[in-house]
């Protein structure tokens, strides 16, 4: 089955995401408890109508090819954060996966209608 997986490296405590094409055979790794993880809250992916957009990242540890999930959190539109995931990124992490969690702009009245958040989860993949 043909996956998207993203490559992983950092420098200068950035983080570079590539995606890349490729076969994903077999099981993923799964990381054994006790090995740090790479926890990163609040990371820049873009900015619309002078709101900044961010979102949780979660990986194994080191640099490697995993498959990568890119966690919308619900509620509508109208609420909720990527603080949701908080138990759901570690946990995958674990497992060899690589998940990004992002805050989008909520609804609040006539601001940031449709397709507003929209907008905010293409950012994120891109």
């Amino acid at each position: 089955m043909m996956r998207k997986h993203f490559r992983i490296s950092s420098s200068n405590g950035g983080l570079d995401l590539h995606f890349a094409q490729g076969y994903w055979e077999g099981a993923v790794e799964h990381i054994p408890e006790g090995h740090a993880i790479d926890i990163r809250k609040h990371v820049p992916f873009g900015a619309h109508d002078g709101d900044r957009l961010t979102g949780d990242y979660y990986a194994p540890p080191g640099t490697g090819h995993y498959p990568a999930l890119v966690a919308v959190h619900g509620g509508g539109w109208q609420l909720g954060t990527a603080e949701s995931y908080q138990s759901w990124g570690p946990y995958l992490a674990h497992r060899g996966y690589v998940l990004f969690a992002i805050n989008y702009r909520l609804v609040r009245d006539t601001k940031n209608r449709y397709p507003a958040a929209i907008h905010d989860t293409r950012a994120a993949v891109q």
